[in-house]
């Protein structure tokens, strides 16, 4: 960390916060003016920025199947969308766990975060950690393209089983067509996605 900010002469970093050390992000110097900024906020001058993703489900879709063999049938629903990207907000204690002191959420796979070797952590050391050091204020989870997620899916969203009885049942019993029908919604989620969501 330090052999980056010292390659940035004209503020480093010191725009998003202070105190930078071991375990934060080191954001890209895009415009190679030696300091990470915003800029204006403006297509001339955007600083740093730049865009990343895009939150818009791209390739939507949806899949009917269905089979019959000897009275038995299957039927099969499955939706999703081939392209979306998520970048969770700095508040999102869901994702990232510790966003202050207040709003904590921890669940086993936040512990993944960085641990200098140096430490009094029970856990012990992680240099190698998924998540930046946690920290009450939110300059390690800037928009940045380390954390962005993958957020495409496909869901089996119905699923229905059916056998019908055969003729000869039907005469005798019922003096019509049965059928036996099993029938379910939203019955398997599977969500791709970076790491952890």
């Amino acid at each position: 960390m330090k052999d980056h900010l010292a390659g940035m002469p004209n503020g480093a970093q010191d725009v998003l916060g202070s105190g930078w050390g071991a375990g934060d992000i080191m954001y890209a110097d895009l415009n190679g003016d030696g300091q990470i900024s915003r800029g204006n906020k403006t297509l001339a001058d955007h600083g740093d920025l730049k865009k990343i993703g895009n939150s818009t489900p791209r390739y939507n879709f949806g899949l009917n199947l269905d089979a019959a063999w000897k009275g038995f049938d299957l039927k099969l629903f499955f939706q999703g969308t081939m392209k979306r990207d998520y970048m969770p907000g700095s508040g999102s204690t869901m994702f990232w766990g510790a966003v202050g002191y207040w709003q904590t959420n921890f669940f086993k796979p936040h512990l993944d975060y960085f641990r200098g070797e140096d430490t009094t952590n029970p856990l012990g050391a992680n240099l190698g950690g998924y998540y930046p050091r946690p920290l009450e204020n939110d300059r390690n989870r800037n928009p940045q393209t380390r954390y962005l997620q993958n957020a495409a899916y496909c869901r089996l969203k119905n699923v229905t089983l059916g056998y019908t009885l055969p003729k000869s049942f039907d005469r005798e019993i019922l003096r019509k067509q049965s059928a036996i029908l099993c029938f379910s919604r939203e019955f398997i989620y599977y969500y791709q996605s970076g790491r952890y969501v």
